[in-house]
């Protein structure tokens, strides 16, 4: 017996794939489709996996463990700067000590010996 079913694509990428794999492996558009199928089918599908609740007072706990660890080592979180957003920038001055470092390259300068 055979049945018919239309199927909609909506991801043009998706469809253009699928045309490309189908054209390389010398097989028609619906043979890639009904494989796919079956190995759904098949195997079954993996359960999506349950998202994971956020828990605060977790959080919460890790950053008082934070805090007292930078207390120990007698840092001053006022000294830090609240938006460390260009950490970059806080951390190693960049780019302005990007431009005082000298320039390395990889390898020793060779003369350059091609016909």
């Amino acid at each position: 017996m055979s049945a018919r079913l239309t199927v909609v694509l909506d991801d043009e990428d998706l469809y253009r794939r699928l045309k490309v794999k189908a054209a390389l492996d010398g097989v028609p558009m619906k043979e890639l489709i009904e494989r796919g199928l079956r190995l759904v089918v098949d195997t079954g599908a993996a359960p999506a996996a349950e998202a994971k609740s956020f828990d605060w007072d977790e959080y919460e706990a890790m950053l008082k463990r934070l805090e007292d660890q930078d207390e120990a080592l007698g840092l001053d979180s006022a000294a830090l700067p609240e938006d460390l957003s260009d950490i970059k920038r806080y951390l190693y001055g960049v780019p302005e000590a990007g431009r005082l470092w000298p320039k390395r390259a990889a390898e020793e300068p060779a003369e350059y010996d091609a016909p």
